[in-house]
């Protein structure tokens, strides 16, 4: 018993070692300038309570770097952004993506084995349709890499008629992209080489 506990520790210890996600509801503690302040000073009105934050190195230096989404209020518009950890425990501007208008919800972030990940989620009542996109710093850029795209229908077991699902991978680095879908138990699965083209730069991203 003692054995399991120990190892199930492991486990999350490990999970959390990447990436650590942050508050500016107070002062980040261990570094030399408040990350929240990094961000405002480049965009004077966010809205620093909803910033949402996400920390871990993305470009292999051992040095933490930070991603946010941050809501500027006054033209109502969301934006991704990057900050780069510095030696000196300061974080600098490094890339943000294009302004975009407010969805549903507002996107999460995630930082795992040095690439960032930007979560978005649209629901009905009768629906869920979520979109996880991958962007990794590859020659001195955030290129988009990776997409999953997950749509389901109806939302709930027990809602009358078929039950469909549509999940959709796609790899910009191979061009491979697999789609399957579910129709009421019925699965199909569907593989198709895309047509090659440059990477998308998280300064041309927008939803």
């Amino acid at each position: 018993m003692k054995q399991l506990l120990l190892f199930i520790l492991a486990i999350l210890l490990n999970t959390n070692a990447s990436a650590e996600s942050l508050s500016c509801s107070g002062h980040v503690v261990g570094t030399a300038t408040d990350i929240c302040s990094a961000i405002t000073a480049i965009y004077p009105n966010a809205n620093t309570p909803s910033l949402e934050l996400e920390k871990g190195d993305l470009n292999a230096d051992g040095i933490d770097d930070v991603v946010y989404a941050a809501y500027l209020k006054e033209s109502n518009d969301f934006v991704i952004g990057v900050l780069q950890g510095q030696t000196n425990g300061q974080f600098t501007s490094w890339a943000q993506s294009k302004k975009f208008k407010p969805l549903q919800h507002a996107p999460e972030l995630l930082i795992k084995r040095g690439s960032f990940y930007i979560l978005r989620f649209n629901n009905t009542l009768t629906d869920s349709d979520s979109t996880e996109i991958q962007f990794k710093y590859i020659g001195g850029e955030f290129l988009k890499i990776g997409e999953e795209d997950d749509f389901e229908s109806p939302l709930h077991e027990d809602s009358p008629g078929p039950k469909i699902s549509l999940k959709t991978s796609t790899n910009f680095l191979t061009y491979v992209q697999i789609q399957t879908n579910s129709d009421d138990g019925k699965v199909t699965t569907v593989r198709k080489k895309l047509p090659k083209a440059p990477l998308e730069n998280l300064k041309d991203f927008g939803f």
